[in-house]
């Protein structure tokens, strides 16, 4: 699998201190197969508890726990090494020296589906490097847009489909968007992420609305 093409160096640096991270979700991961559907906002999770176990701690039966939820940026002390790679070479790179691997969606990974592949391909490079998948946190950076009520989530997305089609470009950003309401924001995150192997989600609020909701 060719990301994009190999680079020369690994897209390493170290992490800065930011916002104090939002509180940990205790939902436990389903285990269900990646899915490329689009995010509708509507996804029939129910209501979350808030849980101080670590993400990634086992549970009953074997389950995990559900990622930890960030604004902005992470809150990572200063020697943590963070790296975000674009290339199978950048990858192997990260497996062998990050504390943190930051994944998020592109014209080179534009779906779920082929998200979690690039996650099991980061988990194979740990396994060859010698370390344990738990090592490593592995973070999903999420564009977050936050509309009125459940009738603008439709409306919306439309909308958005439109302007993609309008900008010229190979896939669909808006369509690995959680476009949602204020009073569904966690439940449809943690849906969004609840098929990807990912120790923390990174929300990336767009527009006033969004930032509103999250903070």
């Amino acid at each position: 699998m060719t990301l994009l093409a190999p680079a020369p160096s690994p897209h390493t640096t170290s992490a800065r201190a930011g916002r104090t991270e939002a509180p940990a979700v205790g939902a436990p991961r389903t285990g269900a197969l990646p899915t490329d559907a689009p995010r509708t906002g509507t996804s029939s999770a129910g209501s979350r508890r808030a849980s101080s176990a670590p993400a990634g701690t086992d549970l009953i039966g074997g389950r995990r726990t559900a990622p930890r939820l960030h604004v902005d940026r992470l809150d990572l002390p200063p020697d943590v090494v963070e790296a975000r790679p674009e290339s199978e070479s950048q990858i192997v790179a990260a497996a062998r020296e990050a504390h943190v691997v930051r994944l998020r969606h592109s014209a080179a990974v534009p779906s779920d589906g082929a998200l979690a592949r690039v996650i099991a391909l980061v988990e194979e490079e740990l396994a060859a490097a010698g370390r344990r998948r738990a090592e490593v946190r592995l973070t999903l950076e999420l564009q977050v847009a936050v509309v009125a009520d459940a009738a603008s989530v439709a409306r919306k997305r439309t909308e958005l489909s439109h302007l993609d089609a309008l900008s010229g470009l190979s896939w669909s950003p808006s369509a690995t968007w959680v476009v949602t309401t204020a009073e569904r924001l966690v439940d449809d995150v943690l849906a969004a992420a609840e098929h990807l192997d990912v120790d923390d989600v990174l929300l990336i609020p767009l527009g006033a609305r969004a930032a509103a909701a999250i903070r």
